[in-house]
């Protein structure tokens, strides 16, 4: 799994889907914890910007832009 999908796949089950998505945007404002994995740009906030980072990682094709 490349090195991006690990930081976005949030439920740990090997793929990076819409339902990971959803989640980052879910906690929009919140800091991230040190390896949060929905801090895809390592920033220590999750921001719109991280989802945005992770959608390009998706595994699925149901979250493709």
């Amino acid at each position: 799994m490349p090195q991006r999908a690990r930081y976005c796949d949030i439920d740990r089950d090997g793929q990076v889907k819409r339902n990971d998505i959803e989640a980052i945007l879910a906690a929009r404002g919140t800091p991230a914890t040190p390896d949060d994995s929905r801090d895809a740009d390592g920033d220590g906030l999750i921001t719109v910007n991280d989802a945005r980072i992770c959608v390009l990682a998706c595994t699925k094709p149901e979250c493709a832009p």
